[in-house]
């Protein structure tokens, strides 16, 4: 993929990321994020997409939604911020397994890879700060998973627009650069 349709696809992916950070606040589906990003950018582009998307995330709960400026909520959005960028990790480091599925399929199970990871981040951050189990809950889990299957295939949708529309290469939701 050339280095234009590279950064319109970047854009796009960040545009998505603005909004999905609006919708959800504090929800925001940052497996998903990290999924499609891990599976069609070179590890740096997809690294810096999410943490820009992490950092618009605390722009809008900080400037918009009057996030308190607290030790505790600014060690939980670092925590967001270190378990985004390892679930794009994760799905990095599962990539030449999971693309042997096919796009819906590397994208489910990267979808799966990414969200244990970023979870287990922010579960250590409550065993950590001995505060914050009751986002663990079964309920929780399935309305966060739902979320983030939501956003994936919202993102999917995108990317598959982005090819049709020449932005993109494929559009299959396969890895293009092992980065």
């Amino acid at each position: 993929m050339n280095d234009n349709r590279q950064w319109i696809l970047f854009g796009v992916l960040g545009a998505a990321s603005v909004g999905l950070s609006y919708v959800f606040t504090c929800a925001i589906p940052f497996a998903a994020l990290a999924t499609v990003a891990a599976l069609n950018m070179n590890r740096r582009d997809a690294l810096l997409l999410v943490g820009a998307a992490w950092g618009v995330n605390q722009a809008v709960g900080f400037g918009l939604l009057g996030y308190p400026l607290a030790t505790s909520t600014l060690l939980w959005g670092a925590a967001i911020g270190a378990a985004a960028l390892l679930a794009t990790l994760t799905v990095f480091q599962a990539r030449s397994v999971i693309s042997r599925f096919g796009g819906l399929g590397s994208a489910a199970l990267g979808l799966i890879a990414a969200f244990l990871a970023y979870e287990a981040v922010l579960y250590m951050m409550a065993l950590a700060m001995q505060s914050g189990f009751g986002a663990f809950t079964s309920e929780i889990m399935r309305e966060m998973f739902a979320v983030n299957v939501l956003a994936l295939a919202g993102l999917v949708a995108l990317q598959k627009i982005a090819a049709y529309a020449g932005i993109q290469g494929s559009g299959r939701g396969t890895p293009h650069a092992a980065g």
